[in-house]
């Protein structure tokens, strides 16, 4: 499969292969937002992982109400949803550096791509006994990241 992308890459060219990296690693970033928003938060936000979390920070949850735990986990979700947006705007001006052939953006990006590759790997591995349909995300953003870094990789000795 490798050589066959880095095959297919090489007859692109460098210009369109960057450019359809950047927008590979921004419709994965797009899914993962979505995944983390309509899904991760639903479930991983209960008030059992409230409530240990405000005891890891030396707070007895017993004696906060049900509403403040309830205020606390929204403004917890809208506070992260409000980081990752601006993660977001922060990757697609790197994904368009990217795109332009910019050697530090293609360092940053070659770099997340095969972390977030390896990362979400790793997740479907840990959280297996619980997968849902919205898990599909993972391996196709997976996927998309590890495309992406493999069109990176086809052209890095054409760079340095």
């Amino acid at each position: 499969m490798i050589s066959f992308l880095n095959d297919k890459f090489t007859s692109m060219g460098l210009e369109k292969t960057l450019q359809l990296g950047a927008i590979t690693c921004f419709v994965s970033d797009v899914l993962n937002l979505l995944y983390i928003n309509f899904y991760w938060f639903k479930v991983r936000f209960n008030s059992e992982f409230l409530a240990k979390v405000l005891t890891f920070h030396g707070v007895n949850a017993a004696t906060i109400s049900p509403e403040d735990i309830a205020n606390y986990k929204y403004m917890l979700i809208g506070s992260l949803t409000n980081m990752l947006f601006l993660f977001l705007f922060v990757h697609t001006i790197l994904y368009y550096l990217f795109s332009k052939n910019k050697k530090w953006a293609r360092k940053y990006v070659g770099g997340y791509c095969l972390s977030a590759t390896l990362l979400t790997l790793l997740e479907l591995v840990f959280f297996r006994s619980e997968l849902t349909a919205w898990s599909l995300v993972l391996p196709i953003t997976a996927f998309l990241y590890l495309t992406a870094f493999i069109g990176h990789k086809s052209f890095e000795l054409d760079q340095d």
